[in-house]
């Protein structure tokens, strides 16, 4: 296969050690990146970047970002950091295709997680409560042992808050289609939180070895107190000057 893509971060299947490796690697999440490629790929790469810039101007220099669901989720970040979304490529660069997002880290987040599915567990057999405090993952409170479990057998010291990110593509498949897949939709929410190791103190400048990535199908997200997610409607694309940039493309809502 052209591509490699494993979800759940942990030593041995870490990009690195899987390209470093001479034997071929064949990732089950691989038979679900065609559909991904196909149908997210038709998307115009410039429309993307236009949203995604938009995306980018109305996210610059906020506070606080909040993600709520239905189901429980109370999550803010506090003071986000790195700001970041596709851009045009540059010979000798690499971007994640196809495009996914706008992601950020931040100084501190507090709340509740309870998600839709996750990269150990699928989705959950019951809900899974994951408590946040001051960026640190204070205790998992699932409905099914099996579950809690799972997460906590996979945690390489503490867990704490690694990044988040807001879907921002338009044409990605939600019906039927993996986490993978379905993160990078317009609207869609996730996170991931990673293991600190031994030194039970966050570092975000390696590779996560104890990456579990969580994700809320229809999330109301808030910047700085604004509506910018509705639902899983992003309030960007109603824009009247992103629908004339839409324009030489076609027919733009």
């Amino acid at each position: 296969a052209c591509t490699y893509f494993e979800f759940a971060h942990a030593a041995k299947t870490f990009f690195s050690k899987i390209f470093g490796s001479k034997q071929r690697v064949c990732s089950i999440l691989m038979g679900a990146t065609p559909g991904c490629l196909v149908t997210a790929g038709r998307f115009p790469m410039g429309l993307y970047l236009e949203i995604a810039k938009r995306a980018q101007e109305r996210m610059n220099g906020c506070r606080v970002i909040r993600y709520v669901t239905a189901s429980g989720t109370d999550l803010t970040f506090e003071g986000p950091q790195g700001l970041a979304c596709s851009e045009p490529l540059k010979p000798g660069t690499w971007s994640i295709f196809p495009p996914m997002g706008i992601n950020f880290y931040p100084d501190n987040s507090n709340g509740v997680i309870v998600f839709d599915e996750s990269t150990l567990t699928g989705r959950p057999l019951a809900p899974v409560r994951i408590i946040v405090k001051d960026n640190f993952v204070t205790s998992v409170d699932a409905d099914s042992m099996a579950d809690a479990a799972v997460i906590d057998a996979f945690a390489n010291g503490r867990y704490y808050m690694r990044h988040a990110v807001i879907g921002l593509n338009p044409k990605v498949r939600m019906i039927n289609a993996p986490q993978f897949e379905r993160e990078r939709a317009a609207g869609t929410a996730y996170l991931g939180v990673d293991g600190t190791g031994a030194s039970g103190r966050i570092d975000r400048s390696g590779p996560g070895f104890a990456h579990l990535d969580v994700i809320f199908d229809t999330p109301t997200v808030y910047v700085d107190g604004k509506l910018f997610v509705d639902r899983r409607k992003l309030l960007l694309l109603d824009d009247p000057g992103l629908h004339k940039a839409a324009e030489r493309y076609g027919e733009p809502k």
